[in-house]
């Protein structure tokens, strides 16, 4: 996964939340210890927050941490070159990379149907 899209988000997700309680970015950075560039560079995701930081942000966020941070990003599958998948027994089987993605999907809808079977 490409970290600096995390960073992008969870600085989405802090500018969100500040605008949403009529905050600047000053009134942020006063109360969080930072300086305005900081807050400017976190939200823009190009400067990275710390996890006691996260801890400082949701406090004057009047928020929780796990609402700070993006929900779960799934890996573009164009890196896939091929998938080896062992059947039964000890051979592999090569998929190539098109049809890799096919069975990616396949393997995800099922994985989500078993786990609503179980609810």
């Amino acid at each position: 996964m490409n970290e600096n899209i995390i960073y992008e988000k969870l600085g989405a997700n802090i500018k969100k939340h500040r605008k949403s309680r009529d905050m600047t970015q000053n009134d942020l950075a006063k109360r969080v210890g930072l300086t305005r560039g900081s807050i400017a560079n976190i939200e823009s995701g190009s400067q990275r927050v710390l996890v006691h930081q996260l801890y400082i942000f949701s406090k004057y966020l009047e928020t929780t941490p796990g609402n700070l941070l993006p929900e779960y990003i799934e890996e573009e599958t164009e890196n896939i070159k091929d998938i080896q998948i062992q059947l039964g027994g000890t051979e592999n089987h090569v998929i190539p990379k098109d049809e890799g993605n096919k069975v990616l999907s396949w393997i995800s809808e099922m994985v989500g149907k078993a786990a609503h079977e179980r609810t």
